[in-house]
């Protein structure tokens, strides 16, 4: 064969093709061309695979094509092309060729037909075109949809179909075909033979049936040309060029004078007159963006967010919320960066002063660059703090405002001299959730606040996306009575080609950016605004951008590499056991259980019948549902009822998954590097280890070398605890963003289970480059953009950038020249902010304790990036500021979003130091040292409470000189126990009186509750049960309203139920130090120890220097150091002393003891109803509680404070299903207060209350003493 010395690439492909077995003993100059060419050694392996192939395929098959015709298909199916005038290779691997041949070999029959580079036919082509003649593609069906989903036919047998803004269609063609336009669409029918469509402008979904006597159909654009056979692809028409993406199968793309094949989960551009550019597809899902015709499932909450508000030093909210009157949105594009202010004026209609309070979303790559409040009329700016001393300085600021001071200190104070007000608090709450605490807002008043982030523009086909949450939620109906929306988007030579949904802004054109704007009035959110922006430069790898603080011009910069190596859509071709684990925690809630189905039905109805299917479903137990089955549309339908199936109840214990997940590796054993793990929930631990880094290194452990990807399904996701899992599970991070489907979501993770990535990864930059962000990346994704942030020298870094790693055990390498010249241009003054974020996910990520969050603090203040670990605080003014010691750490020169960003040539550009704004340590101002925690100001100490009345100094004696004895009031309690006595009228009297109050104020929260607990004294529980869940519908998080509804399934009897909506309750609000505590003490009593264990951490965590805490913590994790070390040395010494003693197996007597025995092995609990309408049982529902033999038949019990006087009820309640039938006979014995009384009862299925307790006060005089100035003469 002749050979091509001026290219040897080529001269590999020729070889390859003509003889695969002449691949073994090539010449020294190719074998030493191969060592050094990713392409060529991908070839090799190839043709290596074939040669094997045929090998094992025995004499008794004989081929039914000739050798040079198999070569051929080989070549086509498998080619590596360079790319014209770019650095590095553009690979082709042969993906799945050996499973073609094989079915060609094995089956021996069939003639294979494929078009080689010029477009050429195979064997059967002319046969197939002679047995198509005359036919033609027609439109046998047609529909408009507009925005609300309505739908409009369309003529018949039309021939052009046109869509304007805001309109999309669906057509079907005579064979099956579907055919979806996106908005601002047109595509044209030939009337000739060759059935091809032409695509005018924008985009179109094809979903192409298979017909063996047609020819392909095709799709002309002004571009190139795509020739389809069966498949599912993407067709956009861009400015210059066409995108093509596809879905399933493969098409021919055609530009210039060259075809490329493109496979499943490839994309080519197609340029007019140049060669295709062919790469792994970036977003396979962006196509379910609009091509669907099925409505998506709401949010809980609102793209508004949550707005309450409660009274100064109030523990609960009011009974009225304010109201958002005015929600004004500011956006600025520039490049792929985007800066969003949000400014919101609340109302306070009530007649008192409140704390408002603002739960709101984030997008979850979104970094929160400003925090600003109008006081006075002016705008007065925020800064970063320590989260703790934000904490403790607004907790200052609200005593002083609290008409009467608490009787017990519950957190620390700051105090300065005041009196202060007109501050605002934002700190990070859980998952992608913020909270800003604004006071005060006056009576009749309102207040107006401004909150920016910012943000780097998501990549889609074509261009990149901006997204505005404004989901319309379920539960919560938030609106405003004016919404206004102004973008500025630079860099856009025709405002009319962004695409904008499902709002539609005025546009208008001001030189080269583009202008939007919208007003409403009385404004609800009805979903996500995407603005789609198209790339004026498609097709680039690596894009870079730098800055240098201009009053810093000799310290060190940053840059921000953007890389996206063009990489071949390979996908593997072993089969893979596929195991779906489904969160289904109660904070996920039904929507994201929808979500998670809809996931995984798609999933599993893309894969092939060669892959296994295995269903988890987990809360703070995991168990399997479905195991080990081929995939299959079947299987597809019957995942989805599955999950749909599912209850969201129950805590997050990210623990237990992934034991689950080790369990299953450990099964799988060698084959487990097939195994693919999809975790689909929201990340946020509420039992167990909740420490990202901990999580992290446990996944490691366990997925060992199988793959873990993990899915956010929206709403509240925690980020940094998803990411965790996924980069030590070898596997990737994938979250529904605001603006996303579901279905794009999908094919975004079947993308991650079928592709084969780039491991391994490593990267050198010029020397000078150092403290890169984030600082490790193992894995390169096909289509997957990365952002690397670094800090360069002031001067000029020039050199190369190497990419290394590995592509399927292939070593991997692509080099690219960058110059780095760190500029001072206010338009790049947002890269250092993004380094400051990567490290400190990196810190996160890698754990590290006390010292960790020391650092993190630091970078925070020094870059005004918002933390976990920090707190934005507002003061009214700068010298409120400086008496509490909070610097400005806002940079001396902001990104604003007004100023366009600058590129370094074809690279990157270069740095910027930082700001080192580090805060003083707690100045108070005036050099005064701050006072301690436990030391405040005069004023501001509680007066002393004289309750005990005494008789007056003057009546120490008698009108008769004769001397009185000095005596004081001592009270005391006394208990009263009654068995039967009727209380039914009193009960309804006071359910009457709660009814009345209700009905006044339908909507207070507090009225509700106080009506569901009267309605529990009186045993009236169904109704109760009934307006409880009125009260989970209006707020779903709300855990009060689950802690009732678990104890009134404990006064039916149901403690399994109880158990997992008391775990319900720890999940909505996983940091509550007092829920951990009851829960702990109730696997206690119930001696389950692993759940025990399982809040006993973050119950530690959550109150840190409580050292009784800490010392079972350390029991259950064995961990010392991490629990013991923050202590201070005589709560040290005290926990050791504790960690040596034995335990008490007794209970101590209390204020109520009740001792209960029984014959008729029923298993029975003790129940309490304090006068307030709480349980008390062995779950908890006091601050003291003792119990014992609470899983015994025979006996059990329980020792409880009693903090009320009043009525209390003792029933004894048999557990549902662990009772057997008839009566059982027993007594309880109850002492309280000095009162003794054995109370025998006989019961049966249903609960029995068998005595009152009714506990009172009484005083006794008592002597008492005089002090010297009590005597007179």
């Amino acid at each position: 064969m002749k050979t091509n010395n001026q290219n040897p690439c080529q001269e590999i492909r020729d070889l390859a093709s003509s003889d695969p077995e002449i691949m073994k003993e090539l010449s020294p100059e190719l074998e030493r061309h191969v060592r050094e060419c990713v392409a060529c050694q991908v070839e090799v392996r190839a043709s290596e695979r074939l040669v094997r192939l045929l090998d094992r395929a025995g004499a008794a098959f004989s081929l039914s094509v000739s050798p040079e015709q198999l070569a051929k298909t080989a070549r086509a199916a498998g080619k590596l092309r360079h790319a014209e005038g770019r650095s590095g290779w553009l690979l082709r691997p042969a993906i799945g060729l050996a499973a073609v041949f094989a079915l060609v070999i094995v089956v021996g029959g069939g003639i294979w037909w494929m078009r080689d580079d010029r477009g050429g036919g195979g064997p059967g082509q002319s046969a197939m075109k002679s047995t198509a003649a005359g036919a033609r593609l027609r439109v046998v069906s047609a529909e408009k949809l507009d925005r609300a989903g309505t739908r409009t036919a369309l003529p018949e047998k039309i021939a052009k179909v046109e869509t304007a803004a805001g309109e999309r269609a669906l057509l079907t063609l005579s064979e099956g075909t579907r055919v979806w336009l996106n908005e601002n669409t047109q595509v044209a029918f030939s009337d000739a033979t060759d059935r091809s469509m032409k695509l005018v402008a924008g985009e179109v979904l094809l979903d192409v049936v298979r017909q063996k006597d047609l020819p392909p159909l095709l799709v002309r654009t002004s571009s190139g040309q795509v020739d389809v056979v069966g498949t599912r692809l993407l067709v956009s028409q861009l400015s210059g060029m066409a995108v093509v993406n596809v879905l399933r199968g493969h098409v021919i793309a055609k530009s210039g004078d060259r075809s490329v094949d493109v496979r499943a989960g490839g994309e080519a551009i197609l340029r007019g007159a140049e060669v295709p550019i062919t790469q792994a597809a970036a977003n396979l899902g962006y196509a379910a963006e609009w091509a669907s015709d099925k409505p998506e499932i709401p949010d809980q909450t609102s793209g508004f967010g949550r707005l309450k508000a409660r009274r100064p030093g109030a523990g609960a909210d009011t009974e009225l919320a304010l109201r958002l009157i005015d929600h004004a949105v500011d956006v600025k594009i520039q490049g792929r960066i985007v800066r969003t202010e949000v400014e919101e004026e609340f109302m306070n209609d009530s007649d008192d002063t409140l704390e408002g309070i603002y739960t709101f979303p984030m997008p979850p790559d979104a970094q929160i660059a400003g925090l600003d409040l109008v006081v006075e009329g002016k705008w007065e700016h925020g800064a970063i703090v320590a989260r703790d001393q934000g904490d403790k300085i607004w907790a200052g600021v609200l005593r002083n405002a609290a008409p009467k001071q608490q009787k017990k200190e519950v957190v620390e104070y700051v105090w300065v001299p005041g009196p202060w007000h007109d501050p605002a608090l934002l700190n990070w709450k859980k998952g992608s959730q913020f909270e800003l605490k604004i006071f005060p807002i006056p009576k009749k008043g309102s207040r107006r606040v401004r909150i920016a982030y910012t943000q780097v523009l998501e990549p889609i086909p074509g261009g990149s996306r901006y997204v505005l949450p404004l989901a319309a939620g379920a539960q919560d109906k938030v609106s405003t009575e004016k919404f206004s929306l102004v973008a500025t988007i630079g860099g856009v030579s025709d405002v009319g080609r962004l695409r904008i949904a499902p709002l539609a802004p005025e546009r208008r054109q001001e030189g080269s950016t583009g202008l939007l704007k919208l007003v409403r009035e009385n404004f609800r959110p009805e979903g996500d605004l995407v603005i789609d922006i198209p790339d004026e430069k498609p097709g680039r790898e690596i894009r870079a951008w730098s800055y240098k603080q201009p009053e810093k011009p000799e310290a060190d910069g940053y840059a921000l590499v953007a890389l996206k190596p063009i990489l071949p859509a390979y996908n593997g071709s072993d089969p893979l056991h596929l195991v779906l684990v489904v969160d289904r925690s109660y904070s996920v809630q039904k929507a994201r259980l929808q979500r998670a189905a809809e996931v995984a039905r798609l999933l599993v109805g893309e894969l092939g019948g060669s892959h296994r299917v295995s269903l988890v479903a987990c809360n703070h137990r995991c168990a399997t549902l479905i195991e080990d089955q081929a995939a299959s549309d079947g299987l597809a339908e019957k995942i989805h009822g599955a999950i749909s199936s599912l209850e969201a109840a129950g805590s997050s214990s990210l623990d237990a998954t992934l034991d689950a997940v080790g369990r299953i590796v450990t099964l799988h054993g060698e084959k487990a590097v097939h195994t693919r793990f999809v975790l689909l929930g929201d990340g946020i631990p509420s039992v167990g280890e909740t420490d990202p880094a901990r999580l992290g290194q446990k996944a490691a452990r366990l997925v060992g070398r199988a793959r873990l990807t993990t899915v956010g399904l929206g709403g509240e996701t925690d980020e940094v605890v998803l990411r965790s899992l996924a980069r030590n599970g070898n596997g990737s991070m994938l979250v529904l963003t605001p603006g996303t489907r579901v279905a794009a979501l999908a094919w975004r993770v079947l993308q991650r289970q079928l592709g084969i990535p780039v491991t391994k990864a490593r990267f050198q930059f010029p020397e000078g480059v150092t403290q890169l962000a984030p600082e490790k990346t193992d894995l390169i994704w096909p289509g997957e953009e990365l952002l690397l942030a670094m800090r360069v020298p002031a001067r000029p870094v020039e050199g190369a950038m190497v990419v290394t790693g590995e592509l399927e055990g292939v070593p991997f390498k692509r080099e690219y020249q960058v110059k780095l010249e760190p500029v001072t241009a206010a338009g790049n003054a947002f890269v250092p902010r993004i380094w400051a974020q990567g490290r400190i996910e990196d810190l996160q990520a890698a754990g590290g304790g006390a010292e960790m969050v020391k650092e993190i603090v630091q970078l925070s203040k020094d870059y005004h990036v918002l933390s976990r670990h920090t707190s934005l605080l507002v003061l009214e003014s700068p010298a409120m500021a400086k008496a509490f010691g909070v610097a400005d750490t806002r940079p001396a020169v902001d990104w604003s979003g007004t100023e366009e960003s600058q590129e370094a040539e074809a690279s990157g550009p270069a740095p910027a130091p930082g700001k080192g704004m580090s805060m003083d340590s707690m100045d108070m101002g005036g050099g005064r040292p701050m006072m301690s925690a436990m030391s405040v100001p005069p004023a501001a100490k509680m007066e002393r409470n004289m309750e005990d009345e005494m008789i007056p100094r003057e009546m120490a004696r008698s009108r008769r000189g004769r001397r009185m004895i000095r005596m004081k009031k001592e009270w005391y309690r006394v208990a009263a126990v009654t068995a039967g006595v009727d209380t039914a009228v009193a009960d309804w009297t006071e359910v009457q009186k709660r009814r009345a109050e209700l009905a006044e104020k339908p909507e207070s929260r507090d009225r509700m509750q106080a009506l569901v607990r009267t309605l529990m004294q009186a045993g009236q529980l169904e109704e109760a049960h009934k307006l409880t869940q009125k009260w989970l519908e209006k707020d779903a998080m709300d855990a009060e309203a689950l802690v009732v509804l678990a104890e009134l399934a404990l006064l039916k009897g149901q403690a399994d139920q109880a158990m997992e909506l008391l775990e319900s309750a720890i999940d909505a609000n996983p940091g509550s130090e007092a829920a951990h505590d009851r829960m702990f003490g109730a696997y206690r009593n119930l001696g389950d120890f692993a759940m025990m264990c399982a809040h006993a951490v973050p119950r530690a965590l959550a109150a840190p220097k409580n050292w009784e805490n800490q010392v079972v913590a350390v029991q259950c994790t064995q961990d010392t150091e991490r629990f013991l070390a923050p202590l201070t040395k005589s709560a040290r010494a005290s926990a050791e002393r504790r960690m040596n003693e034995e335990a008490r197996p007794t209970i101590r007597p209390d204020s109520l003891n009740l001792e209960a025995v029984w014959e008729g092995e029923a298993q029975l609990d003790l129940i309490i109803v304090t006068p307030e309408g709480r349980v008390v049982s062995f779950a908890g529902g006091s601050k003291r509680l003792q119990a014992q033999s609470v899983q015994s038949k025979a006996a059990e019990q329980l020792a409880t404070s009693m903090e009320k006087r009043g009525r209390y009820q003792i029933f004894v309640v048999p557990r549902t299903g662990a009772t057997p039938s008839g009566s059982v006979k027993g007594s309880v014995k109850i002492a309280s207060y000095g009162t003794t009384r054995l109370v025998p009862f006989t019961t049966g299925a249903a609960p029995l209350r068998v005595a009152d307790v009714v506990v009172s006060s009484k005083f006794r005089l008592v002597p008492a003493p005089f002090g010297p100035s009590d005597w007179s003469e």
